[in-house]
């Protein structure tokens, strides 16, 4: 059994940021825990809609995570812009992605690339107040992301479980199916923040 210690869609410089205290966990966790128990999953840090002020920062503490977690073990989605992503992490027979990779056609994922990283404060302070109207949470893992998600590990040999983030849950999701070729493959959608996953090796 292997213990992962998750850090997913934390947004960090975005308006819709999780709490800064995540932050000093984090780091606390990588200095406790040995080399690779703590993976992040993508979209800890919002340059997509990071304000033009804040961007040096944003950079710093980018920098700074990657040192620290290892450059593998950070697992970069969407709004870290990076056309030169690290966008997968495969243990054993597992497989760790962002999940924008799999929940996305090819060509919104080229097209979302060629932003550029930044915005406005007019913007930042209007993206903002959308939070208060409209929660970014989904309750259930659907089952048209379930089958793209299995789609995905498909592409690798001898991977069983995909575990991702990206879709914003308020809790761990979890599924699993005997697909045609008589193997069992497992998702798991990690909610935003912090999440412990026990996994079978």
């Amino acid at each position: 059994m292997t213990t992962r210690i998750i850090y997913a869609d934390l947004h960090l410089f975005g308006p819709h940021a999780v709490e800064d205290c995540l932050v000093d966990q984090l780091f606390e966790d990588v200095k406790k825990y040995p080399a690779g128990t703590v993976v992040l999953l993508g979209d800890i840090i919002d340059f997509k809609n990071c304000r033009y002020k804040d961007l040096p920062a944003a950079h710093s503490l980018y920098a700074r995570l990657k040192f620290a977690v290892q450059k593998r073990y950070y697992i970069e989605g969407n709004h870290e812009c990076n056309k030169q992503f690290t966008f997968y992490l495969r243990y054993l027979n597992t497989l760790f992605e962002h999940g924008h990779m799999a929940d996305w056609d090819p060509k919104k994922v080229e097209k979302w690339y060629h932003k550029e990283p930044g915005c406005s404060s007019r913007k930042w302070w209007m993206m903002r107040a959308v939070k208060w109207v409209r929660p970014l949470v989904s309750k259930v893992m659907s089952k048209k992301f379930t089958d793209k998600c299995i789609n995905r590990m498909m592409i690798y040999t001898d991977v069983v479980r995909y575990i991702c983030g990206h879709k914003h849950y308020n809790t761990v999701q979890r599924f699993s199916k005997i697909c045609s070729d008589g193997i069992r493959r497992e998702v798991i959608c990690v909610p935003r923040g912090r999440s412990i996953i026990a996994l079978e090796d």
